[in-house]
């Protein structure tokens, strides 16, 4: 990966789309990196420390380049899974929501046993301080 701050990941990366290269966002606006764009950047930087070199010159120069960080097809498709592994993930995925139901329907008698117990016990104060209330008229 590339060792770099966030600050100055953004910097580079704003450099890269000033020039027209384009990297995947997500819903919120917030950049998702693809391997090609990692491999652009670990580039740029390695131009950028070369003598003679800027960040601005070694922007340029990826993006002249940047067919040469074109992904494989292996790296945007999904893995082939077969019947049984899809089958086998999903027994998980809903044996894992099983327990969560579990775990929430146990969760929430809890808070009804304990909203009760705390009512009961708001009740026997109350009741007490009522009876204290009657002694001292």
């Amino acid at each position: 990966m590339v060792e770099l701050s966030d600050q100055n990941v953004r910097k580079y990366v704003r450099l890269l789309e000033d020039r027209n290269y384009e990297v995947a966002k997500d819903e919120h606006n917030r950049r998702l990196f693809s391997k090609k764009d990692v491999s652009a950047l670990q580039e740029m930087i390695k131009i950028a420390k070369s003598p003679g070199n800027t960040l601005d010159s070694a922007a340029d120069e990826i993006i002249e380049n940047q067919d040469d960080f074109e992904e494989t097809p292996s790296e945007n498709q999904v893995s082939k899974m077969s019947d049984n592994d899809v089958s086998r993930l999903l027994a998980l995925v809903l044996e894992k929501l099983d327990e969560i139901q579990n775990e929430n329907k146990e969760l929430k008698s809890n808070i009804v046993h304990s909203y009760t117990d705390l009512k009961n016990m708001i009740l026997k104060h109350w009741n007490i301080i009522q009876m204290k209330k009657l002694k001292l008229l």
